[in-house]
């Protein structure tokens, strides 16, 4: 075994390495993932062809070791040998692993390699390259719609660049910059007919420079834009609050879905991503493919407690084969008045009963209650959540 003081310096060193990338963690839900992951777990020992030793977590794939050679490296990876054997980037390694790497000229990282990284290196790196991507993209997109809209006008981003107009664009609009306001038209934040309305309004010297139809125009869409506004405060004031279960900071009448991947109940911490033309995205705040999106596109959001809309949600149970066993289930859901929704049975290779129950819940502590009582029933051996 080892020395507890060894053990214990160990523990200081992974510490010390984390603190050295906090720059990378900007949210602290992935600070608590990083420690979670990376400081409570076994290591492996995996070689490279030369004899270099490296240290993994346990479970660690090739496609980590990749990343802890080298960030540029693990990008580029296209395959990897493992003691001489052609195996897929998510094989995982062992102590004594003899790994190579196969790399190719092109960047091959894509949001899919988060599901067989399990170290927080790798997961950061490829989250990294990811919002780098969806950043650049944004601001292409941001650029072109605001440019398109300027035409209109005779005018383009250049021409309103050298008028000065953008050093002072955080005087109008809630932006770090005039690369920040594209990054907000590319995520759909902003609306680029808005924004050149307000530019326009608020900056005589240009305004002057466009026809007087034009001029006209412009005012009367300023004038329709705050009134809009108005009304919009106006329906929100009247509007019953449980015809929306999620209340988002700053946006209205924008479509809100529910992320696929975490399926977020009322009572869990939740945070929301903007996308053009796809609305608002609801995870959980813990959820592992919310890291990967661009911060600049979360916005603020929380349950409306009036709410009490249902919602469905996938129980995987996994029981004793014997008769009665469905009935008890049926029995002891429909005494909490919660309403089955489907019903799945099927036995595994292990002679155990798998079923699959669908049932509507309003909230967290709801499934919680009915988690914990179904696993009381006696022959039920375990009780998770399926997310699809």
């Amino acid at each position: 075994n080892e020395p507890a003081a060894a053990r214990n310096w160990k523990t200081l060193a992974k510490i010390h390495e984390m603190v050295s990338h906090q720059k990378e963690l900007t949210d602290p839900e992935e600070f608590l993932e990083a420690v979670k992951v990376d400081l409570f777990d076994e290591e492996v020992y995996v070689f490279s062809p030369k004899g270099d030793v490296f240290e993994l977590r346990k479970g660690a794939t090739s496609l980590d070791f990749a990343f802890e050679v080298h960030t540029d490296i693990g990008l580029r990876t296209t395959g990897a040998k493992i003691n001489g054997r052609m195996a897929p980037l998510r094989t995982r390694l062992f102590s004594g692993d003899v790994v190579e790497l196969l790399v190719g000229n092109k960047i091959r990282a894509t949001k899919d390699w988060l599901n067989f990284t399990t170290t927080t290196k790798a997961k950061n790196k490829i989250r990294g390259y990811l919002r780098l991507e969806e950043r650049t993209a944004a601001k292409q997109l941001g650029e072109q719609v605001l440019s398109h809209e300027l035409s209109h006008y005779g005018l383009s981003v250049d021409k309103l660049t050298k008028a000065g107009v953008f050093q002072e664009i955080n005087k109008i609009f809630s932006v770090g910059g005039f690369e920040d306001l594209l990054l907000q038209i590319g995520y759909g934040k902003y609306d680029a007919k808005n924004v050149v309305t307000k530019i326009l309004t608020q900056f005589p010297s240009i305004k002057t420079e466009i026809s007087f139809e034009n001029q006209k125009f412009i005012q009367d869409e300023y004038e329709a834009l705050l009134n809009k506004k108005d009304l919009s405060q106006k329906k929100d004031k009247r509007s019953h609050p449980q015809d929306d279960s999620i209340k988002v900071e700053g946006l209205s009448g924008i479509l809100i879905k529910l992320a696929r991947c975490c399926e977020p109940l009322p009572g869990q911490p939740i945070v929301g991503f903007v996308s053009r033309g796809r609305g608002v995205t609801i995870h959980t705040a813990q959820c592992q493919w919310a890291f990967s999106n661009d911060p600049a596109r979360k916005v603020q959001c929380e349950w409306n407690l009036v709410s009490k809309s249902s919602h469905i949600v996938r129980l995987r149970i996994t029981a004793h084969d014997r008769p009665g066993i469905l009935a008890a289930i049926t029995k002891l859901v429909s005494s909490l008045s919660i309403n089955i929704a489907g019903m799945e049975c099927f036995t595994n290779p292990h002679k155990r009963a798998i079923i699959l129950l669908k049932i509507e819940l309003t909230d967290v502590t709801q499934l919680k209650d009915i988690h914990q009582k179904i696993e009381g029933i006696e022959g039920i051996f375990h009780v998770e959540r399926a997310i699809s």
